[in-house]
């Protein structure tokens, strides 16, 4: 039935009975509420793009509940979903176009390529599929993450768990840096390594494994130990710097080098069975490392997990939040741990935050 009376509207239009109707009212509006991804095979010509969950934006940005609105999704349940709610709110000329796109598209009715469409495959939209599905992440967000460059100093207890993270999720180039082997005592907390690895050089076995994880992601190996000579050339592109290392001179490098390129640091750290991560980026207002610590601690005081020890798990809880702070700076979603330090207490079960500021007299003040 085509809608000609317009004070009964019908909860429901067939396809063919949208696009009569469409062609016979170029004022109506067709709404489209699919996620972004789903996009990638077209959208019906003019529509306007508004994902399920942000429908109630309907109601603030458009002022004439009495014009006729075309709401139609994948298959025709979500958009009926929203039609009823935009009948609970005023729009009695809500429709949903029952069948959706899939049925509008199969019986040959125009349709309109969007400009970002093509930015994704088919692989890649199915892979990312749980993330491109979430409003604060999206077709946006999954775009960043693939045109993003990612150092992470020290492929170990937190650089593995980061590291598989992070290509997992689609971050474009990992930039792995460390001239370690694997020994035998690294393999309960450095997961990506098996006992045959025991003596080989960590980042080629790294890259390997990340590689065949996600074929997508470029891994650029360096095999060796970050240092003043090289620094500088190492974090020349990248996006942001994962500090994954074990010693503090090598994180005071990383944290001075990063400062004066502008590059945020995404800092994480272990002891016996507590963790920290914070992100240090004082050119958005945040502290750097020598705001905490001024000069390099004296090493005879700060012994590693060899001496001291550390529970096998703790470094990959701590990694994982790592690689969500990356996430969360290269989507630019959410509230990144910046002036503010997160300390995971394994053995208590219990997390606590605390603020950090900026020294007045640091160098990265001036």
């Amino acid at each position: 039935m085509t809608p000609n009376d317009m004070d009964a509207f019908p909860e429901e239009l067939s396809p063919q009975q949208v696009e009569e109707w469409l062609r016979k009212n170029p004022g109506s509006v067709a709404l489209d509420v699919r996620e972004e991804f789903e996009l990638a095979d077209g959208i019906l010509p003019g529509a306007l793009h508004l994902p399920l969950s942000r429908v109630p934006e309907v109601t603030e940005s458009m002022s004439h509940p009495d014009q006729p609105l075309i709401v139609y999704c994948q298959h025709g349940i979500r958009s009926l979903q929203a039609t009823r709610y935009l009948r609970q709110q005023g729009w009695g000329r809500a429709t949903s176009m029952s069948g959706g796109f899939v049925e509008w598209i199969s019986n040959g009715h125009p349709i309109q390529i969007p400009e970002t469409a093509s930015e994704l495959d088919d692989e890649q939209r199915e892979r990312y599929a749980s993330q491109l599905v979430l409003p604060e992440f999206g077709m946006t967000g999954q775009q960043r993450l693939l045109k993003s460059r990612v150092m992470i100093v020290g492929v170990g207890g937190l650089g593995c768990p980061a590291a598989m993270y992070l290509a997992s999720g689609g971050v474009g180039t990992l930039r792995l840096v460390d001239d370690d082997v694997v020994s035998r005592s690294n393999l309960p907390r450095q997961i990506i390594y098996k006992s045959r690895d025991v003596g080989e050089l960590k980042v080629p076995l790294a890259a390997s494994q990340l590689r065949a994880m996600n074929p997508g992601v470029t891994v650029e190996e360096h095999v060796l130990r970050l240092d003043t000579s090289n620094v500088m050339d190492l974090i020349e592109d990248v996006d942001v710097i994962v500090d994954a290392s074990d010693n503090f001179p090598t994180r005071f490098l990383v944290s001075d080098a990063a400062r004066n390129r502008g590059i945020p640091v995404v800092h994480g750290s272990v002891h016996r069975f507590e963790g920290m991560v914070t992100v240090f980026d004082p050119q958005k207002g945040g502290p750097c490392l020598r705001c905490l610590h001024p000069t390099v601690p004296d090493p005879d005081l700060c012994q590693g997990c060899a001496e001291t020890g550390v529970l096998g798990v703790l470094p990959g809880m701590v990694g994982m939040y790592q690689s969500t702070e990356v996430l969360k700076i290269l989507a630019q979603m959410g509230d990144p741990l910046l002036g503010r330090l997160l300390t995971i207490d394994a053995i208590g079960g219990k997390s606590r935050e605390y603020r950090l500021n900026k020294a007045q007299d640091c160098v990265c003040n001036h």
